[in-house]
């Protein structure tokens, strides 16, 4: 039982700290938006990656 209480505890946390930025990461995916991601990500393929780090 205490297992899954630190379990939970921990997914907890994470959402707390990853939530906002996912909130924030899909305010601006607009159908151009994920036109011009997908040219992008069509003609650089995975050399941009890095940008998000």
């Amino acid at each position: 039982m205490k297992f899954l209480r630190r379990w939970k505890t921990r997914i907890l946390l994470v959402f707390a700290v990853v939530g906002p930025g996912f909130i924030t990461a899909n305010v601006d995916n607009d159908a151009n938006g994920i036109f011009t991601y997908s040219l992008a990500g069509a003609k650089y393929g995975h050399y941009l990656l890095w940008t998000l780090i």
